[in-house]
């Protein structure tokens, strides 16, 4: 078992790609912009960041448990574990 946030991370993708293009667009107009908008999406990210709980997921099966308390020994994702599952 490990424990991750419960964001879904395609829209996680999707956000930065948005940002992106935008930030593209902008840098035609004004590097300011640009870097603004760029800003605008960390401080989004970080908002984000600090509201959305953690879940704890099974290495096996990729099950994912929200609704009950997290085990202090459960850590984040191993790559090694995770490779044997």
């Amino acid at each position: 078992m490990f424990i991750r946030k419960d964001f879904p991370q395609r829209l996680g993708v999707a956000v930065v790609v948005v940002f992106g293009l935008v930030a593209i667009y902008c840098f035609t107009f004004s590097v300011l912009i640009a870097w603004s908008v760029l800003a605008a999406a960390v401080l989004i990210d970080l908002f984000v960041y600090a509201l959305i709980g953690r879940v704890t997921t099974c290495y096996a099966c990729r099950a994912e448990y929200r609704k009950c308390p997290l085990n202090p020994a459960h850590e984040g994702l191993d790559l090694a574990t995770s490779e044997k599952y």
